[in-house]
């Protein structure tokens, strides 16, 4: 159990290093395996719609409600691995990491 913590703690830290900026999917997936790991299943009540980024907040953590402390762990830092494996040299985010298209080769132009 101390190997998983120390490895979800290392991939919290490199996730406030990544170079490149994640995409607004994959910053909201994050935040929501980190706090599911580290305070468990979202309480209280959905914020008000007119509240775009506390709405989404919400309902990120509302996707990964249920999930046990030690599955968000593991997801989050299997996530903080991929995104760091799409970061080329200085950390650049490579073609395929932003477009939905991870993993698919791409299509000459």
């Amino acid at each position: 159990m101390a190997d998983a913590r120390r490895r979800f703690d290392s991939a919290a830290r490199r996730a406030r290093a990544l170079s490149a900026q994640p995409s607004s999917r994959e910053l909201l997936e994050l935040y929501a395996l980190y706090k599911q790991a580290t305070a468990g299943d979202v309480v209280g009540d959905c914020p008000h719609p007119c509240d775009a980024r506390a709405h989404a907040k919400y309902a990120a953590r509302l996707a990964v409600r249920g999930l046990g402390e030690r599955e968000a762990k593991h997801r989050y830092v299997e996530l903080v691995a991929r995104l760091i494996g799409e970061a080329g040299p200085g950390g650049a985010v490579g073609a395929a990491g932003r477009d939905g298209n991870r993993g698919q080769p791409q299509r000459p132009v």
